[in-house]
């Protein structure tokens, strides 16, 4: 089976017409199925900024006319309660955020930057790793 264009299938669709069985399979393989994981590199726009640390703080520039939907953890060797905001030390997106030793946590921001502004991480141990989605 093969995947075809929308104005392709449009075309085999048209009053009177009567789909083949190879039709419609090359149809249901030109979509994505609700049961399928979409990679993020297949989303446009969706490019994490990905920070790695190794002290108690961090920080990431974020781009005017950004929208960060959502910050993924990756925790170090130790659990720690972490802090995200747009302020050093600020905790404005989360605040004590439990995550377990070398856990991951999917943080919901959803935040519009309308000038250029920074995300900050503070109260951590150890090595981090944050990816910040925006679009």
């Amino acid at each position: 089976m093969a995947k075809i264009s929308l104005a392709a299938i449009k075309a085999i669709f048209v009053t009177g017409a009567k789909p083949t069985q190879a039709q419609f399979y090359d149809m249901f393989d030109s979509y994505q199925h609700k049961d399928d994981t979409i990679p993020s590199a297949s989303v446009a726009g969706l490019d994490p900024l990905i920070v790695a640390t190794s002290g108690s703080t961090g920080s990431q520039a974020v781009g005017a006319g950004k929208l960060v939907t959502h910050i993924v953890v990756e925790g170090g060797a130790s659990a720690q309660n972490i802090n995200i905001g747009t302020a050093a030390a600020g905790n404005d997106f989360a605040d004590a955020e439990p995550i377990s030793a070398n856990g991951t946590a999917v943080i919901q921001i959803n935040h519009y930057f309308k000038t250029a502004g920074t995300v900050h991480f503070s109260a951590l141990s150890g090595s981090n790793t944050f990816k910040i989605y925006t679009r």
